[in-house]
């Protein structure tokens, strides 16, 4: 964490910091009800939204962002007020993304209402920037309050940012003939990539950023031509002062090479103003008040109570007060203690001599239980109920289901969630029916095929592709072998790509029995992906039949 600020009174908090390495910043913001106040947060909140962070900004913002935002007996309804247009206006600037998205024709997507029902109204919300992938979100009812928590789940691609500050493509340089030559014939090549990636959709996101490289180089092209350029002026004007000290005329030649290097210098003001990111900015215009404005919303945070209530007030105490909160909030907290102890609940024994047994699996927020008899499964869901009592919270039965292996007798206690009769994914592996292992293997190999395309676009020698081979392609098939023995079929086309992978290029030509070699033997150690693949699964295999017995000190049994 690098800095907290705090806006008008604790309306607002902005935290910066980084995430994986990313630069962000989270806001969270609880908005008063008065027009007036509200309006006057947002204009202090504004200046908070440029940057070059990647923004998360939630909380209640007591406006609509659009005309079915409301809906009820309540005087106005749907009308936008000039706050909510302000707030509208600053999440199209920054460019942020709703991660619910809009309202719908039905009313899942509201956020507050009445306990009669009477008026209902979406008036919280979740803004990230166009760099967080939203991979799912929903809204909980909490019991605590009469508004809806939003929860979403992503990811940083950071797939779009360049440097400090975003990318925007420069319409000068599509004047340049050898750019659209160069870029029709580079097209050509990127419309060759469809077959490798699933959907147009994901093409066309592909071709975007390679457009974005293209014309990057393009640029850098063209300023090493006007750096050139004004090298050249700057030589042609000296030789000029030098032939007028020596008595020559050149008076008329003397005022082109200086209207050029003014005109030159033009240009490169209006470059720098176009790298600052200021929209509204016309000639002759200056930007005191902009940054002025930018360096007066900074407000410091001087005073904070630490988790014993005393308030400190140097930097060091508040840092520490901050890092406390937030270390003990993001602490990893062991979840599955009372599975763990509960002497009902019996889950799927080990093998091996050590008679473990598994109940659960935990990974991000998917929970996978294992239970092996009728009294496992009442346990859990007593559990379940004591859970619900506790905190007020219900397990989103839509979203769970159960999967049942061999005979199962529960006429009498019937399951609260829905049977599967297929597959179940547990971690992208398929399990439970005739088919699995196929349909695994098949979701994998088009990732496979789609790393050897991008690849393939490269001018590699065999050592480097086998070196992409070994490193990209073989961890993806080997964490489905982890759980799925290799398929005849799978291993043919696994040769299949391998080969046109290697082979594509006519000026490569070894025989496979040479390819698979060492390079003490002559070959060029491109790896045989079938072989290695079998040997993992049945070295997994070996391991698990053959565990050693527990010590009698560890597992103290006399």
């Amino acid at each position: 964490m690098d800095s907290v600020t705090e806006l008008e009174g604790g309306r607002a908090l902005v935290v910066d910091g980084s995430w994986a390495g990313e630069p962000v910043r989270l806001i969270n913001v609880y908005v008063p009800s008065d027009v007036g106040e509200r309006l006057e947060l947002f204009q202090h909140l504004r200046p908070q939204l440029v940057t070059s962070r990647t923004i998360m900004m939630g909380g209640d913002f007591n406006c609509i962002l659009e005309s079915g935002g409301r809906c009820g007996t309540r005087a106005g309804e749907g009308w936008m007020d000039d706050a909510a247009k302000l707030l509208a206006e600053m999440v199209g600037e920054a460019s942020l993304t709703d991660v619910i998205g809009s309202m719908g024709p039905d009313a899942r997507n509201f956020t507050w209402s009445r306990p009669d029902g009477s008026v209902r109204s979406r008036i919280d919300f979740g803004f990230t920037s166009k760099s967080v992938r939203i991979r799912q979100h929903s809204m909980v009812t909490v019991h605590f309050s009469d508004h809806r928590a939003i929860r979403f789940q992503g990811e940083l691609t950071g797939k779009f940012l360049t440097g400090p500050c975003t990318w925007k493509l420069n319409s000068s340089l599509l004047g340049r003939e050898d750019a659209q030559e160069d870029l029709r014939r580079t097209y050509s090549e990127w419309q060759g990539m469809k077959d490798t990636l699933q959907s147009i959709g994901e093409w066309w996101e592909w071709v975007k950023g390679r457009i974005q490289d293209f014309f990057k180089n393009v640029g850098r092209k063209a300023a090493r031509g006007r750096r050139k350029e004004f090298i050249r002026l700057q030589q042609q004007l000296q030789e000029l002062h030098e032939l007028e000290l020596r008595g020559w005329d050149v008076m008329n030649p003397l005022e082109a090479v200086k209207k050029e290097l003014s005109e030159h210098f033009h240009e490169e003001s209006w470059r720098i103003i176009f790298r600052s990111k200021v929209e509204n900015l016309e000639k002759g215009e200056k930007c005191n008040f902009f940054f002025k404005k930018i360096n007066s919303a900074h407000t410091p945070l001087v005073q904070l109570r630490n988790r014993e209530g005393i308030l400190c007030d140097t930097k060091e105490d508040i840092r520490k007060a901050v890092t406390d909160f937030y270390g003990d909030l993001y602490s990893e907290k062991r979840a599955t203690r009372g599975v763990h102890q509960e002497q009902l609940y019996r889950g799927i024994p080990t093998p091996g001599y050590a008679k473990k047994e598994v109940k659960c699996m935990l990974y991000m927020d998917d929970v996978t239980l294992f239970c092996t008899d009728g009294k496992s499964v009442q346990s859990l869901l007593e559990a379940c109920k004591d859970f619900g009592k506790a905190s007020g919270a219900k397990i989103n039965v839509d979203k769970s289901q159960a999967k049942l292996f061999g005979r199962w007798d529960l006429c009498n206690e019937p399951l609260p969630f829905p049977i599967e009769a297929g597959l179940v994914k547990i971690l992208s592996i398929g399990f439970g029916g005739p088919g699995a292992a196929a349909k695994s293997w098949n979701e994998c190999l088009p990732q496979v095929k789609q790393k050897l395309g991008f690849w393939s676009l490269r001018h590699l020698s065999i050592e480097e592709k086998a070196l992409v081979l070994r490193n990209d392609a073989l961890p993806v098939l080997q964490y489905v072998t982890q759980a799925w023995p290799l398929l005849a079929n799978v291993a043919w086309a696994v040769n299949n790509m391998v080969f046109h992978f290697v082979w594509h290029s006519k000026m490569d030509r070894v025989k496979r029995t040479v390819m698979h070699k060492e390079h003490r033997k002559g070959g060029k150690a491109v790896p045989d992906i079938p072989t290695i693949l079998r040997a993992f699964f049945l070295c997994g295999l070996q391991g698990l039949l053959l565990l050693p017995a527990p010590s009698m000190e560890k597992t103290g049994v006399g």
